[in-house]
């Protein structure tokens, strides 16, 4: 069945339409009021992102009210669950910060990977979960005490996907005007590298780029499409990385 899922501005709610091949498009407010599914009254439903892990649809989306990322989850025998993820003292992360825009995640091995945006900290912030552990949570980089150390206003728009056993995350250096990405496999830490906008990055251009970069292997390489805010055109890169 096909799943659509959208922001509803005027009410902030998120919406919820499937096509049932028989009566057509049906619709429901899935979050954000009272009367929908979640029975959850906030400003939500923006950058939602849907990935199917595990015999199940999971869904990622931003609370631009409370400043968290939901988590809605539905399986075939079983309907729709919520929770707050990340973003507050309650949430199931326990960390309070203002977050969750631009959630973006892949599954690799039995893994699921999940990366958002801390518009507080300016911090990339990384959750994942297995079939046979709960939740983790970290600061992949942003602030001093992240993996990659570096303090910056990191980790707006990212893309994540997998190529060759590896994982991939792209993301926006907001502070730089810079496309940076980070890349790890099983056993292995993460490392990290300019990709574009900067004089020591692999393209070496200095242009202000980064923005809503979009990823995917094809091919048995990484394509990865951007827009440069310098030159209003959209960038291409491709290529084996590391």
């Amino acid at each position: 069945t096909l799943q659509a899922f959208y922001y509803d501005a005027t009410n902030g709610n998120l919406r919820h339409a499937w096509y049932d091949q028989t009566r057509g498009w049906k619709f429901e407010n899935l979050d954000g009021d009272y009367g929908s599914v979640g029975g959850y009254n906030s400003n939500l439903g923006q950058n939602a992102f849907a990935i199917q892990y595990n015999g199940s649809l999971q869904l990622f989306y931003y609370d631009v009210q409370r400043g968290t990322l939901r988590h809605a989850w539905v399986t075939t025998s079983q309907g729709w669950k919520f929770e707050n993820l990340d973003g507050d003292a309650g949430s199931v992360a326990r960390y309070s910060s203002f977050l969750g825009q631009d959630p973006s995640a892949t599954v690799i091995g039995d893994s699921l990977q999940l990366f958002y945006y801390d518009v507080q900290r300016g911090n990339l912030r990384h959750a994942w979960v297995t079939t046979s552990q709960g939740w983790k949570f970290e600061n992949l980089e942003g602030d001093a005490g992240s993996v990659s150390g570096i303090a910056s206003d990191i980790g707006s728009m990212s893309s994540t996907t997998t190529l060759n056993g590896k994982l991939y995350v792209f993301y926006r250096q907001n502070s730089s005007g810079i496309l940076r990405y980070a890349w790890t496999s099983p056993g292995v830490g993460w490392s990290f590298a300019n990709l574009d906008g900067t004089g020591y990055s692999a393209s070496g251009e200095t242009n202000n780029t980064g923005f809503w970069p979009s990823s995917v292997p094809y091919g048995g390489s990484m394509q990865v499409y951007y827009f440069d805010n310098t030159q209003r055109s959209l960038r291409h890169t491709w290529g084996i990385p590391y």
